[in-house]
């Protein structure tokens, strides 16, 4: 389809095409002048957000980042004690923290 063309479906000019498509390829395009544009080709517009990895793993690593913020407070305090843990321990108690976390508070763990 030439711009004319989509010119006269989006009852635009030309020229107001050719600015779609630069913002477009610009990345600056606004939602609703794709959803003109789809409107105007007889198309849907989706907009979706994709995770890169699983929401079982976005869960775990967030779950895990408090984890390790809360462990890390009462460390400071243990070494102080002379209460120190090792890494390993450290490490086993981080996860089950984290999985403790997971199973009784989901909905919480996205306050920072």
């Amino acid at each position: 389809m030439t711009a004319t063309q989509l010119a006269k479906r989006l009852a635009v000019t030309p020229a107001a095409v050719n600015k779609i498509e630069h913002a477009e390829a610009n990345g600056t395009i606004t939602l609703n002048s794709l959803r003109k544009a789809a409107e105007a080709l007889d198309c849907g517009l989706v907009y979706a957000l994709i995770p890169r990895t699983s929401l079982e793993e976005i869960l775990a690593q967030q779950a895990r980042s408090i984890a390790e913020k809360e462990f890390q407070k009462v460390s400071k305090t243990m070494a102080l004690e002379d209460q120190s843990v090792d890494p390993q321990t450290h490490h086993r108690m981080v996860d089950e923290l984290a999985q403790q976390l997971i199973y009784a508070v989901k909905k919480e763990l996205w306050n920072d």
